[in-house]
């Protein structure tokens, strides 16, 4: 939904939309970052529609599931003048005060600190942005970790993460905390890789994705990503 409510729930509702516009009852789905943490959700909501899931360089659901030591590391990878204004920009944003223009600037800024080599990281797409859906979402995914964290033992879909051996996103407290708590999932942590692993390891994820797809009947059509 374009205008909220910004919850969990509402997330992951939408994801179920987007296959039941594409006309698929059962999908692979991959989920990158944040959609990565929502895909924990959605195979706690709605295992009858996964065949099977990858979170790639999620936020993890153990202790905070990393956001703290995320935050720590991509700041330290930019200028103090640029870490004082990011610390601002994301404080204003969490009380749904900024603008979405101030969003973007916080995004390229942080965007060079994502990569594990931030010299050779690609220009930063266009990006659209909602202070409201980030400030909304991020209170209902915080509200939400408790429950997640006590649930995920009971996650029936098979499930693969895959982390950035030198992302922001700490492997150890996110990808492979996170994993140990989900019966049978697998994890692949790519060295030299930061947050966006298929861009600086060209078929990281897709072998990931190959591996969750050979531990799975071969069932159902299509695959979703996030």
């Amino acid at each position: 939904m374009a205008d909220g409510p910004f919850t969990i729930e509402t997330a992951v509702a939408d994801g179920l939309a987007v296959l039941d516009a594409l006309g698929w009852q059962r999908s692979y789905v991959v989920g990158h970052s944040w959609g990565g943490h929502l895909l924990l959700h959605m195979a706690l909501a709605a295992p009858d529609r996964l065949i099977g899931a990858v979170a790639v360089d999620p936020l993890g659901r153990v202790g905070d599931g990393g956001l703290c030591a995320f935050q720590r590391e991509i700041a330290a990878g930019i200028s103090p003048a640029a870490k004082a204004r990011v610390i601002e920009i994301d404080e204003r944003a969490r009380r749904g005060q900024a603008t979405a223009g101030d969003f973007v600037e916080n995004l390229r800024l942080l965007w060079p600190a994502s990569f594990a080599h931030p010299a050779a990281a690609p220009p930063m797409p266009a990006i659209e942005t909602s202070v409201a859906a980030y400030a909304g979402g991020f209170a209902s995914l915080t509200a939400a970790l408790p429950a997640l964290t006590a649930a995920l033992p009971s996650v029936t879909v098979p499930f693969g993460v895959v982390a950035g051996g030198n992302s922001p996103m700490p492997a150890d407290q996110a990808a492979t905390a996170t994993a140990a708590l989900i019966p049978g999932a697998f994890v692949e942590v790519i060295a030299d890789a930061g947050h966006f692993p298929w861009w600086e390891k060209p078929g990281a994820v897709r072998a990931a994705f190959d591996r969750l797809v050979g531990l799975t009947p071969a069932s159902g059509t299509g695959a979703a990503g996030r």
